[in-house]
């Protein structure tokens, strides 16, 4: 079935428990955090965590020639720790990463109660290491490369300080990087997505 971002949302809500547990990865320019607040629109006290609070600098990953959507990209033990403080009830406080310093300056602090939501955004969240802190995932993926590729390069050009032919490289990396976490996705429903004029439509093949 196809599915624009609001009944996509709502699928989502009928396929998980309660309290919301759910991690939405996949590609960039797939949508995942047009979902994430779409979700967080309809259930109170949902909180949205993002994978880039564990990204490494930017410097760290030009030196190590990896996109963020390598799994190398984040601090995954540190990210395991923290999300197990949040869910047991513990304050943390979680970085907040820049894109026009490539790093992150400054921290938040944040408490998750225990019948609060919770929505992991961001790719690294399906990888395997993370299946005990969600009920349910998605890994978002275009259904047209060249169609994904084009958008991403001008959404880097135009907002993330990139030049046209640093944006070329580091999509096309991006999508060479984004292989390894799909391989360890193993419980995630994955769902092909389709850059529309009007917006996003999902392909979304439901066996129930």
């Amino acid at each position: 079935m196809k599915l624009n971002t609001d009944g996509l949302a709502d699928w989502l809500l009928t396929k998980t428990e309660q309290p919301l547990r759910l991690c939405i990865a996949g590609f960039p320019s797939c949508g995942k955090s047009t979902l994430s607040n779409k979700i967080i629109r309809q259930i109170n006290k949902t909180k949205i965590i993002e994978s880039e609070s564990w990204l490494h600098p930017l410097a760290y990953r030009i030196k190590k020639d990896i996109s963020g959507s390598h799994p190398d990209s984040y601090d995954l033990n540190k990210c395991c720790r923290d999300l197990q403080a949040l869910l047991n009830g513990k304050t943390i406080r979680i970085p907040q990463y820049s894109h026009k310093i490539g790093a992150s300056n400054e921290s938040i602090e944040i408490k998750i109660d225990s019948e609060d939501g919770v929505i992991l955004d961001g790719t690294p969240f399906s990888l395997s290491c993370f299946n005990k802190f969600h009920n349910l995932g998605i890994f978002l993926h275009p259904k047209d490369y060249d169609i994904w590729l084009k958008t991403s390069i001008e959404r880097d050009v135009s907002s993330r300080y990139f030049s046209r032919s640093e944006a070329t490289r580091h999509n096309m990396r991006k999508a060479k990087d984004m292989e390894i976490i799909r391989k360890d996705s193993t419980s995630s429903i994955f769902i092909e997505c389709i850059l529309d004029k009007k917006g996003f439509i999902y392909e979304v093949y439901d066996d129930n």
